[in-house]
């Protein structure tokens, strides 16, 4: 029994040439076998007698004379050593530039807020300083009764009531 790739050899070699008495006979005897190749090949076997209808198509005069030179300028750029610079990229300035703005003002930033506080710090220094005597812990003892006491009293509800 012949496998596929023998149909799949005998199909590339029908592209080239006519095949000899030998194949032929080889693709009767798979076909045979492979009753879903056939339409495959019929069709194929169609298509190779249009094209050999087909007149050649003109080619240009100095069409040799432009291959040669076009393989001469190919073999000639892969030969030349490629530089990988990253300076020579349109890319590379302008995210540099981002990054450069990206860093400064970050540290910028840091700087200032580090500023700030200690601003801040100078200033609640500076409050402090100035405070003569600082209140002895035993006031914090009685917090309740005073604070209770600095409290403003509610509505009188009975003369609410009155009122109305």
């Amino acid at each position: 029994m012949i496998d596929a790739p023998t149909y799949r050899r005998l199909l590339e070699e029908s592209w080239i040439r006519p095949l000899t008495q030998a194949e032929q006979a080889e693709m009767r005897s798979f076909l045979k076998s492979h009753v879903e190749f056939r339409e495959d090949w019929l069709a194929e076997l169609a298509l190779n007698r249009a094209l050999e209808q087909l007149s050649p198509a003109p080619v240009a005069s100095n069409f040799t004379s432009r291959v040669l030179q076009q393989v001469e300028r190919e073999a000639l750029i892969s030969h030349r050593p490629k530089l990988v610079w990253p300076f020579r990229s349109g890319h590379f300035w302008p995210r540099l530039a981002f990054g450069a703005v990206l860093v400064t003002s970050g540290f910028l930033g840091f700087h200032e807020a580090r500023e700030i506080r200690r601003g801040q710090m100078a200033q609640s220094l500076a409050v402090v300083s100035q405070v003569r005597q600082v209140p002895s812990p035993e006031i914090l003892l009685n917090y309740d009764a005073i604070h209770a006491l600095s409290r403003e009293p509610g509505p009188d509800e009975q003369l609410l009531s009155v009122l109305k």
